[in-house]
């Protein structure tokens, strides 16, 4: 119940945040991109783009002063699924979908580039 008090509060705080660290991470994914293609020639563009793009994602979790989304989205989710039980049955569900979705992207050919 207090979730649902607080997340109006500290919303706009941890937007903010995430407004002001997603530029900080796009551009640092830019850089990783660039060292990638430029030091890996015989990388395709696709896979230094996924390397890149995780890179990004890690520091939008993970960056120094990223404790207010974080903790905005451990609100979000404690009003959602408040109990273990809830919590554990929807990361089941989730990691269900994620490994059926790996299991048929695996049985796809890749597409040719054009």
């Amino acid at each position: 119940m207090a979730a649902a008090f607080k997340t109006p509060l500290h919303l706009p705080g941890a937007l903010m945040v995430t407004v002001l660290l997603a530029p900080l991470s796009a551009i640092a994914g830019l850089i990783l991109l660039a060292v990638l293609m430029f030091a890996y020639p015989d990388m395709t563009a696709s896979r230094a783009i996924a390397y890149s793009a995780m890179a990004v994602i890690a520091l939008l979790s993970l960056a120094p002063g990223s404790g207010a989304p974080r903790r905005q989205m451990a609100r979000l989710w404690g009003a959602l699924l408040p109990r273990t039980e809830a919590a554990l049955a929807g990361v089941l569900i989730l990691g269900i979908f994620a490994a059926v979705l790996v299991a048929l992207s695996q049985k796809q050919p890749p597409t040719p580039p054009r």
